[in-house]
């Protein structure tokens, strides 16, 4: 499958929306150590340790906030990889 390591996940998020935090963990329950930069409609993850190919991980999004009406929140994921630059 994966051939590239992720170093980057970038969770745009959408309006009405906010977030205070991210987390992940590892398929074990384990916390991976990120750094997480939250603006109004985007959360950038960088990983202080690249994530190997085809390692499972699970997003955690904290202290979640909405404008109160009632909506299917769609989530568009993307990341960086080692090695690729587009």
């Amino acid at each position: 499958m994966g051939k590239f390591a992720l170093e980057k996940l970038i969770i745009q998020l959408p309006n009405g929306l906010t977030i205070n935090n991210v987390e992940i963990q590892d398929k074990n329950g384990t916390k991976i150590n990120t750094q997480a930069n939250i603006t109004e409609n985007k959360a950038v993850v960088n990983f202080a340790d690249a994530i190997k190919p085809n390692t499972r991980i699970y997003v955690s999004l904290r202290g979640v906030q909405t404008n109160g009406k009632p909506h299917t929140w769609q989530y568009r994921l993307s990341g960086n990889f080692v090695g690729i630059d587009q």
